[in-house]
């Protein structure tokens, strides 16, 4: 490779144009710049958006490294097909289907899980994996806190697996997901 190349490849990415500036750009009259171009929301944490097309309000809520100005966001696709996912449940009380996903998608799962309920709580992670014959392998691990307050059990049907969750007792479920090709 060229001294050239190298540059573009290593060192422009890194040069951004950035623009500080009070309001939200996807709304009014919007803002003109170039595409790539980053933009501070400087009246909401400098929550940062990203130019993405040709009008002045194609700007798209994009994450940051810090927890200051950072975008909300349920779920992060990457470029290889991997998906991370939040899911939360408030009072989950007897089965409910906790989660679901496309086996042609993905067939690897890994979930981090937490209840809690009066007086009651639980910690576990979870290994989710389905076979080429829809057979589901689930293995749960790891687990502090109240043992018994919550089960899990998962099944594949059409073409999609279903985790689902059986408690006694309502609990505020919280549950990371990371989802495999």
């Amino acid at each position: 490779m060229s001294q050239f190349e190298d540059f573009i490849r290593d060192e422009l990415p890194l040069r951004q144009v950035v623009i500080k500036s009070a309001g939200n750009p996807t709304q009014g009259d919007g803002v003109i710049a170039t595409l790539g171009t980053y933009y501070l929301d400087t009246d909401d944490s400098f929550k940062r958006y990203e130019k993405f097309g040709s009008g002045n309000t194609d700007w798209r809520a994009t994450p940051t490294t810090s927890s200051s100005g950072a975008v909300s966001t349920d779920a992060v696709q990457f470029a290889d097909d991997s998906e991370v996912t939040t899911i939360k449940v408030d009072s989950l009380n007897g089965t409910s289907e906790l989660d679901t996903f496309t086996v042609t998608d993905h067939t690897s799962a890994k979930y981090i899980i937490n209840a809690t309920g009066s007086n009651v709580s639980h910690c576990s992670e979870m290994l989710l994996h389905v076979d080429t014959n829809d057979n589901v392998h689930i293995t749960q691990y790891g687990v502090l806190g109240d043992q018994d307050i919550i089960s899990f059990d998962a099944s594949v049907s059409a073409g999609a697996m279903a985790l689902s969750a059986t408690t006694t007792q309502a609990l505020d479920v919280s549950v990371f997901k990371f989802l495999l090709g």
